[in-house]
């Protein structure tokens, strides 16, 4: 089971009533400047994935960020837009002459390379040559879970990788899974559960299922989940991108997971070095 924990000092911010989070932004909010595509994450890269992320801060009553959240999302983008969030330093809120805690969602784009006819004719014609199929389910069953079954077919030549994103406390049962893959290129950057199929199963047609509980009561407002689908080709380094976005909505039956269509679809491209 994958669950990523809130800091101490976060859950004191959430629980604490003098300390509770406002759910507006405090006047003179820091900014990220737009990312070039040279800057972004060396997947994002090679399959000239590009957008704008929305990140969702957890603020203390000094101005610094001491949790992020994606609201919404280019997956490959995610980490490296919420990393560059947590570096800022915010004008803290001040509420009855005194400074307290507050959310921020700060957009983060990153521009798009130059346009390029044989780029997306490229990416065009791998993509065709790659599917993934998600059935997730849009509410969580009777025991909190949420249930995915997915499926994929590919080249022999490529081997995939399937990444699940998911927002603060939430759990993820790893049963089969491989190693943890990261999207940001800084070696200690954090990973995600991943599970990995040879060629060999690739190209006959593979499956898996993954499940997941959402937090009760999260910190953060929005939140999505994500699931990344990546297949490498082992001869020529190129990857084959595609990607699936849920947004974390509730009523009052609880959680409900919409699909999100502003991520990018499938995109392909020259390498990924993944771990």
């Amino acid at each position: 089971m994958s669950r990523r924990f809130l800091p101490l000092l976060v859950l004191m911010l959430v629980l604490c009533p003098a300390a509770g989070a406002s759910p507006h932004p405090a006047p003179g909010a820091s900014a990220v400047p737009p990312v070039s595509p040279q800057d972004a994450p060396q997947i994002a890269r090679a399959t000239r994935v590009s957008g704008t992320v929305l990140v969702e801060a957890l603020v203390d009553e000094t101005g610094h960020v001491r949790a992020t959240s994606i609201a919404r999302s280019q997956p490959v983008l995610d980490d490296e837009a919420a990393a560059r969030v947590a570096a800022l330093v915010f004008a803290p809120l001040i509420e009855d002459g005194q400074a307290v805690a507050s959310l921020h969602t700060v957009p983060v784009t990153f521009t798009a390379p130059p346009a390029s006819g044989p780029a997306d004719s490229y990416s065009e014609s791998r993509c065709r040559d790659a599917t993934f199929t998600l059935d997730l389910d849009a509410r969580a069953d009777s025991s909190g879970q949420f249930n995915a079954r997915w499926t994929a077919r590919g080249l022999k030549s490529q081997e995939l990788y399937v990444i699940v994103l998911f927002p603060d406390g939430a759990e993820v049962d790893t049963t089969h899974s491989w190693y943890p893959q990261r999207f940001r290129d800084a070696k200690d950057a954090a990973g995600w559960p991943a599970w990995h199929r040879e060629g060999r199963d690739v190209r006959l047609g593979t499956s898996g299922e993954f499940s997941f509980r959402l937090p009760e009561s999260p910190w953060w407002h929005d939140g999505r989940i994500a699931v990344v689908a990546l297949f490498r080709d082992l001869f020529d380094g190129r990857s084959v991108l595609r990607q699936r976005v849920f947004r974390i909505e509730r009523d009052d039956m609880g959680a409900l997971l919409v699909g999100d269509p502003g991520a990018t679809a499938c995109a392909a491209g020259p390498s990924f070095e993944g771990r």
